[in-house]
């Protein structure tokens, strides 16, 4: 079960896709040889702020879309986008991560249209 280490509150995958006081902020790869792709959150709560990194792994159960096997990282037909936590931009290559960056995305627009509710 991931835990803040801003406040040690503790969450299930569940809450990171549905908790409105946890924001999904982007996707990164951390390892310098690209093989862990991450997702970013921050933990809005009043009292926190903290940025919580998971591995897109976790959350392949809500992933609704077939998986490539297949990793373009690193070649040229790589859309770099994995490269940049910012960059929210959708991924249009046949790559493993693309159906994570989709589901990135689906959780952004979820949770701004929550807070615009």
């Amino acid at each position: 079960m991931p835990t803040c280490s801003g406040c040690s509150a503790h969450f299930t995958i569940t809450e990171f896709i549905q908790n409105t006081e946890i924001e999904p902020v982007g996707m990164q790869f951390i390892d310098p040889d690209l093989k862990q792709n991450m997702f970013y959150f921050n933990h809005t709560c009043p009292s926190c702020g903290t940025t919580i990194l998971l591995p897109v792994s976790d959350f392949v159960p809500f992933i609704e879309e077939s998986i490539p096997d297949t990793v373009l990282t690193g070649t040229e037909s790589c859309e770099n986008h994995c490269l940049h936590i910012s960059d929210l931009q959708e991924c249009k290559q046949d790559c493993h991560y693309a159906p994570f960056r989709r589901f990135l995305l689906k959780m952004v627009a979820d949770k701004t249209q929550d807070v615009h509710k």
